[in-house]
C-alpha cells in the first residue's frame, strides 16, 4: 500500500504496470529512458510549459502517464530528485540539458560542459554519473522484474521468497 514517490498510485499499481515506485527518468511511464519523450518533458516542465504545450508530441504511444496534468503531477512528485546539480534549484539550462544529455547517452565531460551551475554541491562528471544510477530502474538478472520489486535481483530463477516453512 505505500507510494513511494508520491504520485498517487500505489506500490502494487507500480509494479502491474511496469513503472517505478521512486524517482525514475521515466516521466511517460512506458518503461523506457528517451530523450524525446522523458527529457522533452522534464525540458518543458522546467521551461514552465503546462497543458498541451508540455505534452504535444512529447508523449510515447504507450504512456501511463497520458494527460498534462498526470504528467506534470509526476514531475512535481519528482523535483528534488531531479535536482541533477544539487544547488536547490530547478533549472531548465541546468539540470534539464544535463538530464537530456544523459538520456542522449552522452557520459563524458560533454556532459555537463557548460551547464553546471556555479554554486551546484553536485559538479562533477563522476558524481553526476553515480547520481543518474538512482534514477535509472535496473534488472539486474534480467527476469524482467526490476530490482526494486526483486527480492532475488541476482537471481533469474527467483523472484519472491516461495518457502511457506515457519520461519522460513
Amino acid at each position: 500500500t505505500s507510494d513511494l514517490d508520491n504520485d498517487n498510485i500505489l506500490a502494487i499499481d507500480e509494479f502491474l504496470n511496469g513503472t517505478v515506485p521512486g524517482a525514475s527518468l521515466d516521466i511517460d511511464g512506458n518503461g523506457k529512458f528517451d530523450a524525446l519523450t522523458d527529457g522533452l518533458l522534464i525540458l518543458r516542465s522546467f521551461f514552465g510549459l503546462t497543458g498541451d504545450a508540455l505534452i504535444a508530441n512529447a508523449l510515447s504511444n504507450n504512456s501511463t502517464y497520458g494527460s498534462a496534468d498526470k504528467v506534470q503531477s509526476r514531475i512535481n512528485s519528482m523535483q528534488t530528485s531531479l535536482d541533477i546539480d544539487s544547488n536547490g534549484e530547478l533549472d531548465a539550462l541546468t539540470d534539464g540539458l544535463i538530464i537530456l544529455r544523459y538520456l542522449f547517452n552522452l557520459r563524458t565531460t560533454s556532459l555537463i560542459d557548460d551547464v553546471i551551475s556555479p554554486n551546484s554541491n553536485r559538479s562533477n562528471l563522476e558524481d553526476i554519473l553515480t547520481y543518474f544510477d538512482t534514477l535509472i530502474p535496473t534488472d539486474s538478472d534480467n527476469d524482467g522484474v526490476l530490482d526494486v520489486f526483486d527480492l532475488f535481483p541476482n537471481d533469474p530463477t527467483k523472484i519472491v521468497d516461495e518457502d511457506t516453512s515457519n520461519p522460513p
